[in-house]
C-alpha cells in the first residue's frame, strides 16, 4: 500500500496539485519542519503550490525548510528560493 507522500508525488505527477495538496496538509501538521520527512512533504507541497499559482504560499514554506536538520533539503531550499522570489516576466503577445 502506497505511502501518503506516495500518493501525492502520483497527484503531482498527473497535475492534480489540489488533491497532492489535501493529501499533504495533514502530513505537514504533525510532521515538524525540521525534521527530513516534514522536510520531504513540504518541498512537495511547494510544487503543488507553485502549480496552483500560490508563490506566496511557496516561499513562506521553503523559507522554514531553511532551518530543517537535513544539510540536502536545507541547499535544495536554498537553491529554490531565488527562483520563486524572481519577478515574473510578462510573454510578449507574439
Amino acid at each position: 500500500m502506497p505511502s501518503a507522500l506516495e500518493l501525492a508525488e502520483r497527484a503531482l505527477e498527473k497535475g492534480d496539485y489540489k488533491q497532492c495538496i489535501e493529501i499533504l496538509e495533514p502530513l505537514a501538521e504533525i510532521l515538524p519542519i525540521a525534521s527530513e520527512e516534514g522536510a520531504t512533504v513540504r518541498m512537495v507541497m511547494i510544487t503543488a503550490l507553485i502549480g496552483q499559482g500560490e508563490q506566496k504560499k511557496a516561499i513562506s514554506i521553503c523559507k522554514k525548510i531553511l532551518h530543517c536538520k537535513n544539510n540536502e533539503l536545507r541547499q535544495s531550499a536554498k537553491q529554490l528560493l531565488p527562483i520563486l522570489e524572481a519577478p515574473s516576466l510578462s510573454r510578449p503577445s507574439n
